[in-house]
């Protein structure tokens, strides 16, 4: 549990339980796995198929009660979200005088309200096979009920959403409304399999973390059963961004980065730019978190033979030897978060 969160899309994260299985290749360097290692004597002991979750403690569970009852704010000046820091100025004769928060980054005064965010299960996953589903139900309950918060819940697993959250949140106006429901995706393969998926459960917002994104991914070539063409305007088509039909399910905003830790793979520029482009023609609010361990090179590919080890050349296609990007393996922090000059901090309303 982290009541302030480095991770860029998220204010807190929360874990009712620790451990899971691979089931891609995203997973193939899990920080969170990791982690369990080094807290495991060197072994993974809640990794894995038939390996059991660790539930975690009743103070650490209690986590959104607490939080839901907390004011929350975004700083007007410099952007920074927290709880902000208690201040009172007394007035003449040590009488009353102004009080609230200020920012804890920059000392302003300027803070306004806002919802905080809480990533659910960054340590696991809430739809696992192998967790009790009394644990899930009572974590259900309890998000249920934190009506103040948005609770973004992350799976790679969104083939078991329907089979296992409430039954009356699948029921029309039943779904939280503060309750976001993500699908990880990292390649096309996984965009066909999933999105299609996701669309059919009928959260308020639901939303892709495509980190590590491992190839191009063209969301708006996606089927979507009853889309095609419209009376009203006959040359739209339906897709997993853009719906012809206001009302039909779509995806409301979409996470992209590169992987970083040991082991790390590089990401194509292109694969990048393109889920920006694609965001932007439909209207869809795009967060770039990060590039990961490796950043956008000038070099020509030229250099890359004479070069050091730290110049990569990345194929537009995995598997296909052209075209290449090249990047350079310059580590996380240096690679930073900017594309084509900017950052994208976007968010659903």
């Amino acid at each position: 549990m982290s009541a302030a969160s480095k991770i860029e899309w998220t204010d807190s994260t929360l874990n009712w339980w620790e451990g899971c299985t691979k089931v891609g290749p995203g997973c193939n360097h899990c920080y969170a796995e990791a982690r369990n290692a080094r807290f495991g004597g060197g072994q993974s002991v809640n990794w894995g198929p038939g390996a059991p979750r660790r539930l975690t403690s009743e103070h650490n569970r209690n986590s959104l009660r607490r939080w839901n009852k907390r004011e929350f704010f975004q700083c007007g000046d410099c952007g920074a979200r927290s709880e902000g820091k208690p201040f009172m100025d007394f007035g003449p004769n040590m009488g009353a005088g102004d009080h609230g928060a200020e920012c804890p980054d920059c000392g302003s005064r300027d803070m306004d309200p806002v919802r905080r965010r809480v990533f659910c299960s960054s340590l696991s996953d809430v739809f696992d096979n192998e967790v009790p589903q009394e644990w899930r139900d009572a974590f259900f309950a309890e998000m249920e009920a934190a009506t103040n918060l948005d609770l973004l819940v992350l799976t790679k697993r969104i083939g078991n959403v329907r089979k296992m959250v409430p039954v009356r949140w699948l029921q029309p106006g039943g779904w939280p409304a503060h309750v976001w429901l993500g699908a990880t995706i990292v390649n096309q393969p996984e965009a066909d399999r999933d999105i299609t998926k996701l669309l059919q459960v009928p959260a308020r917002v639901r939303f892709l973390s495509m980190e590590p994104l491992l190839g191009a991914v063209n969301l708006t070539s996606i089927p979507v059963a009853g889309s095609g063409h419209h009376e009203f305007d006959p040359i739209i088509t339906a897709n997993v961004l853009r719906r012809a039909d206001r009302d039909a399910p779509a995806v409301h905003w979409v996470i992209v980065g590169g992987e970083s830790g040991p082991g790390a793979r590089p990401m194509h520029p292109h694969w990048a730019r393109s889920l920006r482009d694609q965001c932007e023609s439909a209207g869809v609010p795009f967060l770039f978190k990060q590039w990961g361990e490796f950043a956008p090179s000038e070099r020509t590919m030229a250099e890359v033979a004479k070069s050091d080890k730290k110049l990569s050349c990345v194929p537009l296609v995995p598997g296909q030897p052209f075209p290449l990007g090249v990047v350079d393996h310059v580590g996380k922090k240096a690679a930073g978060r900017m594309l084509d000059g900017r950052t994208w901090e976007g968010f659903p309303a």
